[in-house]
């Protein structure tokens, strides 16, 4: 008898035992789902994709503005391949481990340089300093004053700006920055806008250089005795495809003018490319060093699309850069804001060698 009572209360607690619900059935089979399906589906994307990406990378590919961007973006984009070469590895599928190790190998060989700061060379303690301040300030900024404050804030002894407007100029002129920066070089407006470069130091050989097809706003200061030449730059836009060419000879170009030059030479604005673009990387080949890669910044973006629909990041690739070669080196960088643009303005000062 005593085993039936045991047996009912059993079979009551049982039936006491609330269901499951329809929701949680619901997301126990979509969970069942994408672990089945979804999961390695993306891994295989990834893995395919990322190997994909990472061979362009290698060759130095250009065939399409939506490849440069992806490329621009390789740090973000092949970092969820650490994630497939670990699951490839648990799982023990071969190929897609060795697709994932192509992308994660590329992704360090590109991302870490990028990201480690150099050693200062020691002839830059105590050495003279120039400054500059470099900002793409988009034509249709609707606040040209901020930026005319922006700029005076910056305190620096040689500005590139670019993308000036008639509108610019004149908020130039009403916060005093004309009469601070006397020596300045543009690029004559071509109905939207112009380039300009400008010093507070006085300086020569104040004018227009050509490079292929970017007309280069220069100018040449004095530092501690020994000839700094800064060259204000705006390359080409990629897109659409049709300007792919127009954009590859302007980097050529900037190359081959940074050969002729010599010496100490900045070139600094927006490059329309990242460093991890061949044509910019061929660029710097040309004894030019960036000055965001010697000071651990290269990863850090400066421009994002305006109809970006991502609340995060608001910045996808680094197109702004200051490239440099000669008896100078970036002691200090700082990456800035600049409201009412979809570029980032940046702060750098450079270490002049005194001449012995």
């Amino acid at each position: 008898m005593a085993s039936i009572r045991r047996r009912r209360a059993q079979l009551s607690e049982a039936d006491d035992t609330p269901a499951p619900s329809p929701a949680s059935g619901g997301w126990r089979r979509a969970l069942r789902i994408t672990r089945r399906y979804v999961l390695p589906v993306l891994g295989w994307a990834w893995a395919v994709g990322g190997a994909a990406l990472a061979v362009s990378l290698i060759l130095g590919l250009a065939l399409h503005p939506v490849l440069l961007a992806l490329q621009g973006m390789q740090f973000l984009v092949l970092a969820p391949c650490w994630l497939v070469l670990g699951a490839a590895a648990v799982r023990r599928r071969r190929v897609q481990g060795a697709l994932a190790v192509i992308a994660v190998l590329v992704h360090l060989w590109f991302s870490v340089p990028a990201a480690v700061s150099a050693a200062a060379p020691s002839w830059t303690v105590g050495a003279p300093r120039v400054s500059l301040f470099v900002a793409n300030v988009r034509y249709r900024n609707p606040d040209p004053k901020t930026v005319a404050r922006r700029i005076v804030a910056a305190d620096a002894d040689v500005v590139v700006v670019l993308e000036v407007t008639p509108r610019l100029r004149a908020a130039f002129d009403e916060a005093g920055l004309t009469a601070t920066y006397r020596w300045r070089s543009m690029t004559p407006d071509d109905g939207r806008f112009g380039d300009m470069v400008m010093s507070r130091l006085p300086a020569r050989d104040v004018g227009l250089v050509r490079a292929g097809p970017i007309v280069v706003p220069s100018l040449t200061v004095d530092v501690g005795g020994r000839l700094v030449r800064v060259h204000a730059v705006h390359a080409p836009n990629p897109s659409p495809v049709s300007r792919l060419d127009r954009w590859r000879s302007g980097l050529a170009a900037l190359r081959r003018l940074a050969e002729r030059d010599g010496g100490a030479v900045v070139f600094a604005g927006d490059f329309n490319a990242s460093g991890f673009h061949r044509a910019y990387r061929s660029m710097l080949g040309g004894g030019l060093s960036d000055a965001h890669d010697e000071r651990g910044l290269g990863l850090t973006p400066s421009w994002g699309p305006e109809s970006n629909p991502l609340p995060w990041p608001d910045a996808l690739i680094r197109l702004d850069h200051a490239a440099y070669s000669g008896s100078i080196y970036p002691v200090a960088l700082q990456n800035g804001e600049m409201p009412g643009s979809d570029h980032r303005p940046f702060a750098v000062t450079f270490a002049v060698r005194p001449r012995r």
